[in-house]
């Protein structure tokens, strides 16, 4: 485990980061089957507030989103050196780690109990049974402060500790369906002082463009194909970060401002979004490099009626964006 985490850090290219992150596949395959996890992952997703929790077999399946699995793990890399003091050890919270904790566990063999001490969080029993079954049989165990089996989009009450450093990625495209920002309300009030919450920075952007010829990261290829629309300009929708003020309310809601219409290009006809994430400290996944940066429509221009729209986000139920049309 030592020597595919150090590859992953050192790389450099994105034919770097594939080849090391398909390694550390291939190494977590070995281990499920020589551990007889395979009976822990359930293919179902969990309906949670805010969002759907990806069942533990999807989860397993996202590190095969290389680019964002090597630049999580560099990110959380930057940000445990950064936070490192040799007076006490890091606490560190991992919320939704799947059946493998895979953008923390690698890191493990790079640091000791003094360095971290770590709580893995996710609401899937048999993940957390997995993710323990690994850190047992790896000898990790040390780092580990507890497992929780609960929902990280509330579970505030369950938690008296602060944390140094939060760890979440839990979210799909432009922020849909997946319960990102209602874990994020949630894990603020645990995050220390200067502490670091990770994903740093999710920004959402939107302009007209040609969906099918945006550039859009495809698993199965391993490559980010397409065009990038530098005509229009992008528009600011929302930025989420550790600081982001959310209302009591259980939902996050997020209205636009007015965007004209304008008039309809051929090769601008599409609505669209797209999320460029800050991991940490320079580290970043920008527009169309994974999965849950690639770029999302709303609607087709075409059907825009009146001269100007709106663009609405909420959480409520799962996380969705709706056209609202302006009268004229």
């Amino acid at each position: 485990m030592k020597n595919l985490v150090l590859n992953i850090l050192k790389s450099k290219s994105l034919k770097d980061e594939q080849k090391a992150v398909e390694c550390l596949f291939n190494y977590y395959n070995t281990l499920s089957n020589q551990l007889l996890l395979r009976d822990f992952f359930l293919n179902n997703a969990t309906e949670v507030n805010g969002g759907m929790a990806l069942s533990p077999q999807h989860a397993i399946d996202c590190i095969n989103d290389y680019v964002r699995t090597a630049r999580f793990i560099k990110g959380i890399y930057r940000a445990i050196l950064d936070l490192k003091n040799k007076k006490q050890a890091i606490t560190i919270l991992y919320a939704g780690s799947g059946p493998y904790g895979t953008l923390l566990v690698p890191l493990l063999p790079l640091f000791n109990s003094d360095d971290i001490q770590v709580t893995f969080l996710d609401i899937h029993e048999s993940s957390i049974a997995s993710v323990k079954t690994i850190i047992n049989f790896l000898s990790y165990d040390k780092c580990v402060k507890e497992y929780l089996v609960c929902d990280a989009s509330n579970f505030q009450a369950q938690i008296k500790d602060c944390f140094q450093l939060i760890i979440s990625e839990t979210m799909d495209v432009a922020l849909t369906k997946e319960p990102q920002v209602v874990i994020t309300k949630s894990l603020q009030p645990l995050l220390c002082t200067h502490g670091i919450l990770i994903p740093e920075e999710i920004t959402l952007t939107t302009r007209h463009s040609f969906f099918s010829k945006e550039p859009k990261f495809k698993e199965k290829e391993g490559v980010c194909k397409g065009v990038l629309n530098t005509i229009e300009k992008s528009t600011l929708l929302f930025s989420i970060t550790k600081d982001t003020i959310f209302e009591n309310n259980n939902a996050f809601c997020f209205d636009s401002e007015t965007i004209e219409k304008g008039t309809i290009d051929a090769n601008t006809p599409d609505i669209c979004i797209n999320t460029n994430i800050k991991i940490y400290s320079g580290i970043k996944l920008n527009a169309g490099e994974s999965l849950i940066t690639n770029p999302y429509c709303v609607s087709s221009l075409y059907s825009v009626k009146e001269r100007s729209y709106k663009l609405r986000y909420t959480t409520e139920n799962i996380p969705n964006w709706t056209l609202i049309q302006e009268d004229s």
